[in-house]
């Protein structure tokens, strides 16, 4: 007896293989392994945001981008000069004054600044309080 006796070749010529020594791809195994595949993505992507919320803070991150946001849309607005505290005080002295000043804005027609605050009195007790 050699050692190929003891090994299958095969069908003999003519001879059909049966069909339980065929090989197929069983559609079960296929989609148990795709969906093992996509449950495994799904739950690293929540280990991955879990991980990330815990060690960052999710509303600092939202106002870090906000805050981003609002410093590019100043920037696009008004250059800033080299002395631009100097004129934001001035400005800001500017407007308070005008909030807490009388002073006629045009005295043929009776048009007069009053103080905000007074202002807010006048409307109050002309129109009453919303209930």
């Amino acid at each position: 007896m050699s050692h190929h006796d003891n090994h299958d070749h095969g069908p003999a010529p003519g001879q059909e293989i049966p069909i339980e020594d065929r090989v197929f791809i069983k559609s079960r195994y296929v989609f148990a392994g795709l969906i093992g595949l996509g449950t495994m993505i799904v739950v690293s992507m929540g280990l991955m945001r879990a991980f990330d919320l815990a060690l960052t803070d999710g509303a600092t991150r939202i106002n870090a981008l906000e805050t981003e946001k609002q410093i590019s849309m100043i920037k696009r607005a008004a250059p800033l000069d080299p002395d631009q505290q100097a004129q934001r005080r001035k400005y800001d002295h500017e407007q308070a004054e005008l909030l807490s000043s009388y002073a006629w804005i045009n005295k043929k027609d009776d048009v007069a600044r009053v103080p905000i605050q007074r202002a807010m009195e006048i409307v109050v007790k002309k129109y009453g309080q919303a209930e």
